[in-house]
C-alpha cells in the first residue's frame, strides 16, 4: 500500500510483535503488523524521525513527538550504556517502527532492553507498561531532536555533570507516581 495515497489526517502505525527466541535463544525477531489510523488518535504530528544501530542492521523510526524525555542515572542504565546516564524518549508503540533482528536482555522483572546482536547498539526498551516504548535519541540521525525534562536516580548522578537546563523535575530514585508526561 502506498503511504502517500492516503489523506493527511491518517498515518500508518505498526504493532511490534516479538517472536521470542524462535530462531535463536535470547534473540527476538520483530514481526511488524501494519494498520491505518487517524493520526489525531495518538496526538502525532507529521514529523518522522529516523535512525538505527551502528552497523545499520537495525533501523528505528519514530513518528510525532514523545510523551516525555528523560535521563536516568541508575546503575543498570549506566552499565548497559557504558555512560554515566541513559537518555531516552518515550513514545506510544504505535508511533515506532523497528526493522531488523534484535536481541533481548531482561534488565529487571519488567524491563526488557533490545539491542542489535551484530554491533550491540541499544535500540529500545519496554518496562511494565505495554503502551510505552523507550527509544534512545543517540541512535537517531539527529540526536538533538529532544531535550530531557526530568532526571531519575539523581542520588547516583556524577557530581561533575553540569545541570541540564531543560530539566524541570529531579528524582532521587524513580518517579513517585506514574504519569504519561513529565512534567505533568
Amino acid at each position: 500500500m502506498n503511504r502517500h495515497a492516503r489523506p493527511c489526517a491518517g498515518i500508518h502505525v505498526f504493532e511490534l510483535k516479538a517472536c521470542h527466541g524462535r530462531d535463536k535463544p535470547g534473540h527476538d525477531s520483530v514481526r511488524v503488523i501494519e494498520k491505518w489510523v487517524d493520526r489525531t488518535e495518538y496526538g502525532m504530528s507529521n514529523s518522522v524521525h529516523k535512525g538505527g544501530c551502528a552497523c545499520g542492521k537495525v533501523s528505528v523510526e519514530a513518528r510525532g513527538e514523545p510523551y516525555r524525555v528523560g535521563v536516568c542515572h541508575c546503575l543498570t542504565c549506566r552499565k548497559l550504556h557504558g555512560m554515566p546516564f541513559s537518555f531516552y524518549a518515550v513514545f506510544p508503540p504505535e508511533a515506532v517502527t523497528i526493522t531488523g533482528e534484535v536481541a533481548t536482555f531482561a534488565s529487571s522483572e519488567h524491563g526488557r532492553r533490545y539491542f542489535c546482536p551484530a554491533c550491540g547498539s541499544q535500540i529500545y526498551s519496554h518496562y511494565s507498561r505495554a503502551d510505552e516504548i523507550y527509544v534512545y535519541p543517540g541512535s537517531f540521525d539527529d540526536p538533538g531532536l529532544w531535550q530531557p525534562t526530568y532526571e531519575l536516580w539523581t542520588i547516583r548522578r556524577e557530581p561533575w555533570l553540569p545541570e541540564f537546563p531543560s530539566v524541570v523535575s529531579r528524582y532521587e530514585k524513580d518517579r513517585p507516581k506514574w504519569s504519561r508526561t513529565e512534567p505533568e
